[in-house]
């Protein structure tokens, strides 16, 4: 269900002529099936709007010239991936970068120690992570995330996996390039103080946190300082009114 007045502020930034992206980590569904469930719940969104660690991968894929590509993500994200240069399943050796992803059953010895024999060629290829979280809750209990695979992997292998999840900053620097605009232009909205303001702050953008979701009391009083806290993301318009005063 959306955060009342939610759809209200897309109006509103529209209306005004305001760029938007939504950031988001998921990793399990391509970003068309985010928009859907997001203009389900009545927030007006299109694919192209949903800014995922798929998308990001795929932008720095085309960016870098990368390929072909070592896939080791959810099915349903391949549709993310169209226009790059994909490795033949069950390749051992020809990549020029290996996507680690939310792989969920899945992840197996083999799926693992084929993506480690990849990363053993040479030239090394890149290993591309899509994100850096630990664990998740799923519907049966506490479950392993795409963490502990790409930080096996750098152990195994020895290098350091370039991470498009948040709070990595490449995030928040390929969000700023879709919308055509510098980092130090763009607003970071959330309610995680570290993934959303910190990894914001780190890019160079502004970080807002809102009193919601994740939002736990006392977050606005650690490490991470935001540049506002508001109490829904229904007062962006009236913030960003006062900026221009």
């Amino acid at each position: 269900m959306a955060i009342p007045g939610a759809a209200d502020v897309i109006k509103h930034l529209k209306a005004a002529g305001v760029p938007y992206k939504f950031v988001t980590n998921t990793t399990t569904d391509k970003r068309a099936g985010v928009a859907a469930r997001l203009a389900a719940s009545g927030i007006p969104c299109s694919a192209e709007d949903i800014l995922n660690p798929a998308v990001c991968a795929a932008m720095y894929i085309k960016e870098h010239n990368l390929g072909p590509v070592a896939l080791f993500v959810a099915p349903a994200l391949l549709p993310d991936f169209e226009g790059c240069p994909l490795l033949p399943d069950g390749a051992e050796s020809g990549a020029a970068a290996v996507v680690i992803g939310d792989m969920g059953a899945d992840w197996s010895y083999e799926t693992l120690n084929r993506a480690f024999r990849l990363m053993m060629q040479q030239p090394t290829p890149q290993l591309l992570s899509l994100g850096k979280s630990r664990y998740y809750m799923a519907p049966d209990g506490l479950s392993l995330d795409v963490g502990p695979f790409t930080s096996a992997l750098e152990y195994a292998t020895g290098t350091s996996a370039v991470v498009l999840g948040k709070p990595a900053s490449s995030v928040f620097h390929l969000a700023a390039q879709s919308l055509g605009l510098k980092p130090e232009q763009v607003v970071m909205v959330g309610d995680d103080v570290v993934g959303d303001v910190g990894g914001a702050q780190d890019a160079g953008c502004r970080g807002i946190l809102v009193r919601t979701g994740k939002y736990r009391a006392g977050d606005e009083a650690g490490a991470v300082a935001p540049a506002a806290v508001l109490t829904s993301v229904a007062l962006l318009p009236e913030w960003l009114a006062q900026q221009e005063q």
